[in-house]
């Protein structure tokens, strides 16, 4: 009984701790995925920003000084180019020639965003690439696309993971202690009991049933030592009323 007991608790314990630990895993990373994906949005709104100052002046060269320090400093490529698709600048070997760039640029200059969907994992590896037209309301001054980095991001989901991760054991080994305990409290005063009822059975003076477990179980004991307590003295008035006439 004890086993199977355990097993009911521990079932509920891994139960339970499973649905706290796995909503806060997703929910971490889903919130560093958002992290990544607002701060590249805002990187992308500062380069459209600068390319639709450059289409109104004339002049590229903010826009250009600024893509490439911006790749200098953080290691992810640019292409920003203009309303026919020529490449102002173009950073970190990324050319708007390239297939998969070129759909973004498309979409870009059609003024559609595009942001990588679904949420990053600990083993995401590689890139995810951001796209946005320059330009204000439904005017059109050009395209940004951005090769982001995801294995920063990925780290720190580790990172937070693990955490999660820790915790979520410590809490199960705690609540495992706590089940084993809880079982023996309630199983024990029943062994104890059975005991008791056996030695009843086969005729001995049966133990007293300490008192113990919860308050149904120590009502039930202290009604069995009544009724042994009364059964015992009838089978010994029994025993002398046999040897009385015996003699």
């Amino acid at each position: 009984m004890r086993t199977r007991v355990q097993a009911a608790l521990l079932l509920f314990v891994v139960i339970a701790v499973a649905a706290f630990a796995v909503p806060l895993l997703l929910f971490t990373a889903s919130d560093r995925t958002q992290q990544l994906v607002l701060a590249r949005s805002a990187d992308l709104d500062r380069f459209a920003s600068f390319m639709d100052q450059a289409e109104q002046t004339g002049d590229t060269s903010a826009v250009t000084a600024e893509a490439r320090r911006y790749t200098q400093l953080y290691g992810e490529p640019l292409v920003v180019t203009d309303t026919r698709r020529r490449p102002i600048v173009q950073t970190g070997g990324m050319r708007a020639a390239d297939p998969a760039v070129g759909r973004l640029l498309d979409a870009a200059l059609r003024n559609q965003t595009a942001h990588p969907t679904g949420a990053l994992r600990p083993w995401s590896k590689g890139s995810r690439m951001f796209a946005e037209p320059a330009g204000t309301g439904t005017r059109v001054s050009g395209a940004v696309v951005l090769r982001a980095s995801v294995d920063t991001a990925a780290q720190e989901i580790t990172r937070r993971w693990a955490a999660v991760l820790a915790g979520t054991a410590l809490v199960a080994v705690a609540c495992t202690v706590i089940a084993r305990a809880a079982t023996r409290w309630v199983v024990s005063p029943l062994r104890r009991l059975d005991r008791a009822v056996g030695q009843l059975a086969a005729g001995l003076p049966p133990e007293q049933t300490r008192a113990g477990g919860p308050p149904e179980l120590r009502q039930l004991a202290s009604g069995f030592n009544r009724m042994a307590g009364t059964v015992t003295a009838a089978l010994e008035q029994q025993r002398r009323l046999v040897a009385d006439t015996s003699h």
